[in-house]
C-alpha cells in the first residue's frame, strides 16, 4: 500500500488566480507530468536491455531507451523555453523567486546554470529529437564500428518490425557528438545528466512553484490521503518491444 494526497481546487479559488499564474500553472504541471513519464520509460527500457535474454530483443529495448531519451531531451529544453515566457517574461519571477523553497531555489540555480551554455540537451533537441539532421547522419554512416552489425528485422504485424540499422546510426551520431572515443560512456552521461541531473531540477523547481500557488489559494492543509496497492518495483517492470496481436 502507498499513500498519496490528493487536493480538489476549487472553482471559485482558482478562478482567484491571476491569468498568468492559470497558465504557467498548466504549462508546468503539464510538462512535470511528461518528465514523469517519459523519465521512468528511459529507465524502465534501460533497464530491460540489460537483462534482455537474446541479442533481438536487446535491440528493441535499446531502440526505446534512446527514444525515451531523445524525447525526454526534447521536453527539456522546451520547458526551459516555457520558463522564459511563463516565468521570467510574465513576470512572474519577481514574486516566486524570493519565495520558493531552499530546494526549489537551489533547483532554479542549476537550471540557469546548465541552459546558460552548451549543453546536450540543446544538442539532442536541435539536432535529434524533433528533427533529422542528414548532415550528422552523413558524418557518422560509415564510421560505425564492425562490431555493430546493420540489421532490420522485419515481421507480420509492422509493429514488430525494427530497424536496428538506421537506429544505430542514429544513436552513434549522438554519442559520437558528445563522447567521440568512449560511445557507452556517452550514454552513462546522457543518463545520468538528463534522466536524473536536469528532470530532476525541473521536477524540485517546479513543485516548489505549486506549492507557492496553493499556499496562496489557502489549501495547503485541505489535501486527502489516497491510498494505492503497492505498485511494482521499477526494476521489475517489462516495456517490451515485440508484442503479440490480440
Amino acid at each position: 500500500m502507498i499513500k498519496l494526497m490528493g487536493l480538489n481546487i476549487p472553482k471559485k479559488s482558482w478562478n482567484s488566480l491571476q491569468e498568468i499564474e492559470k497558465t504557467f500553472f498548466i504549462q508546468l504541471t503539464h510538462l512535470l507530468n511528461e518528465i514523469n513519464i517519459l523519465q521512468k520509460c528511459t529507465l524502465i527500457s534501460s533497464n530491460n536491455a540489460l537483462n534482455a535474454s537474446n541479442a533481438i530483443e536487446k535491440r528493441g529495448h535499446f531502440c526505446q531507451t534512446q527514444f525515451f531519451l531523445r524525447m525526454l531531451a526534447g521536453k527539456l529544453k522546451e520547458g526551459w523555453e516555457i520558463l522564459q515566457k511563463d516565468f521570467w517574461k510574465a513576470k512572474l519571477s519577481k514574486n516566486y523567486e524570493k519565495v520558493l523553497s531552499k530546494p526549489g531555489q537551489s533547483s532554479l540555480e542549476k537550471l540557469k546554470k546548465y541552459f546558460g551554455g552548451n549543453n546536450n540537451i540543446k544538442l539532442i533537441r536541435k539536432k535529434f529529437a524533433f528533427h533529422y539532421d542528414s548532415e550528422k547522419i552523413k558524418e557518422i554512416i560509415d564510421e560505425i564500428p564492425q562490431s555493430e552489425v546493420p540489421h532490420v528485422i522485419f515481421a507480420e504485424h509492422r509493429v514488430n518490425c525494427l530497424y536496428s540499422l538506421s537506429d544505430i546510426i542514429v544513436n552513434w551520431a549522438i554519442l559520437f557528438s558528445i563522447e567521440p572515443t568512449n560511445p557507452r560512456r556517452a550514454l552513462e552521461t546522457l543518463i545520468d545528466e538528463i534522466v536524473i541531473k536536469v528532470s530532476g531540477y525541473f521536477q524540485e523547481f517546479g513543485f516548489a512553484c505549486i506549492e507557492i500557488i496553493v499556499n496562496k489559494l489557502g489549501l495547503i492543509n485541505k489535501s486527502k490521503e489516497i491510498r494505492l496497492p503497492d505498485p511494482p518495483s521499477i526494476d521489475d517492470i517489462n516495456l517490451p518491444y515485440f508484442v503479440k496481436k490480440a
